[in-house]
């Protein structure tokens, strides 16, 4: 019996305060669809990930700058909507994650979900009353199309790379921002 709804998305950025470099990428170009579902939804894939991405980098970095000796930091901001709750941040967007212990649940950089308002609480099914209306097709519950979640996401992304783009300005004002790749890859 399936308990839960949660639609997740997740933007991420690379930065290297010694080359004072960033790079934001779209995960789709590192992961499957699946993969990319899964990892955004749920926080032990979303360390890992950047784990793995944080090593990749400075693979990639020493090979072409081989006195490069500060690790890159990798950033990744995942939203979800759960259980028909708004669409809200999983993640702290500030938190370096290749820094961040990988086993250290409860993970400080996840937040916390909302409360749910009265009006959410009312749609919950142990709300409804005993009616077959869901057989006729109506129900309580708003329906998002797929065209409107591949819009909530691409807008996700915009302002998450807006916002850190802005934060590494004002950390490093020598900084150059560059963008990796087509984020529009499973839209």
């Amino acid at each position: 019996m399936k308990l839960r709804t949660k639609k997740c998305d997740a933007a991420a950025m690379s930065y290297n305060p010694e080359l004072h470099v960033a790079y934001n990428f779209p995960l789709e170009q590192f992961l499957n669809r699946r993969q990319y579902r899964k990892a955004a939804s749920r926080p032990d894939m979303i360390i890992q990930l950047a784990h793995f991405l944080g090593d990749l980098f400075d693979e990639q970095l020493h090979s072409q700058y081989p006195n490069v000796t500060a690790p890159t930091e990798i950033y990744i901001e995942s939203w979800c909507e759960l259980n028909n709750r708004p669409y809200q941040p999983l993640t702290d967007p500030k938190t370096n994650l290749a820094a961040a212990e990988k086993w250290a649940s409860p993970y400080p950089w996840v937040t916390e979900v909302a409360p749910l308002t009265e009006q959410e609480k009312m749609n919950y099914p142990w709300n409804w009353e005993w009616n077959f209306n869901w057989l006729k097709g109506i129900d309580r519950l708003p329906m998002v199309k797929r065209e409107d979640m591949k819009i909530r996401a691409k807008v996700m992304k915009e302002e998450a790379f807006r916002k850190w783009s802005h934060w590494l300005k004002e950390r490093d004002p020598t900084i150059a921002i560059e963008q990796i790749g087509d984020s529009s890859a499973y839209d």
